[in-house]
């Protein structure tokens, strides 16, 4: 068991920390990555839950940036409909912080990670509030970006 998926919630939590619905950077070409270790059942499902939340999450990115970019609305507009749509999401959130906790408590226990104990229960602690604390991470942003004053045209 590595920390695949504890790298996987970060990005998914980093995704949205950051300036609030940033236009998308080009990504940057993929690391080099180590030979997979052989995944038992229980990672490769967890795995599976993890790309399905990633996915629901850009959807809902998606959704928060057409809210955004309305002309016709205004912040408390803006605002609202946010909420709605962190609103709706927020029990998949939950659901994904909990069941990631849950993955990650009992691969902590099981004999085979004793090796990686320590680093499975960190993410156990670590990870499911930072998944949960994706709607205000969001708000903030939204907030900030609606305060924030109209960046000045670039020259010509």
């Amino acid at each position: 068991m590595s920390a695949r998926l504890f790298l996987a919630a970060a990005l998914v939590v980093g995704s949205l920390a950051g300036p609030a619905l940033a236009r998308q950077q080009p990504a940057a070409p993929p690391a080099a990555q180590a030979p997979a270790e052989p995944r038992s059942d229980a990672e490769m499902a967890m795995n599976a839950r993890g790309e399905a939340f990633s996915g629901r999450m850009d959807q809902m990115k998606a959704e928060l940036q057409v809210a955004m970019d309305d002309p016709a609305t205004d912040a408390a507009g803006k605002t609202a409909a946010t909420d709605a749509i962190l609103n709706r999401y927020q029990p998949e959130i939950d659901a994904f912080a909990g069941e990631l906790e849950a993955f990650f408590r009992s691969e902590a226990g099981k004999p085979e990670n004793v090796s990686q104990r320590d680093q499975l229960l960190a993410a156990a602690d670590a990870a499911p509030p930072a998944i949960r604390g994706i709607p205000q991470i969001v708000r903030t942003a939204v907030q900030q970006a609606l305060t924030a004053p109209p960046a000045a045209a670039a020259p010509q």
